[in-house]
């Protein structure tokens, strides 16, 4: 398992995301994130815009953000636990996944 920081560069639906990391050593990848352990609907069905919604809120108040991986998916995409930290909250963490299951906006995926 890999642990980074980085920077979402654009959401792109409630279980998939572009992110600038930083591999250290002033070295930065852009990668697409495939969400760990959950699915969301697809956004050509209202539930998936709404999805695609929550994680845009969920996401714009962040001040840092984790994303820990180990493997690519069958599409190429990173899969990945991503975690944040927002204003007035230092010190606490709260995984993507977990919050968008929460919500119901998600299902949960082995």
């Amino acid at each position: 398992m890999y642990e980074y920081q980085a920077e979402i560069l654009r959401i792109i639906d409630g279980d998939t995301l572009e992110a600038r990391v930083d591999l250290g050593f002033y070295v930065h990848v852009e990668v697409t994130l495939r969400l760990a352990r959950v699915n969301t609907p697809e956004m050509d069905e209202l539930p998936g815009q709404v999805a695609r919604a929550f994680v845009c809120q969920e996401l714009e108040p962040v001040t840092m953000l984790r994303v820990t991986t180990s493997k690519t998916g069958k599409y190429g995409r990173w899969i990945a636990e991503v975690a944040y930290q927002i204003s007035g909250q230092p010190g606490v963490w709260h995984n993507l996944s977990d919050r968008i299951v929460a919500a119901g906006h998600g299902q949960w995926i082995p």
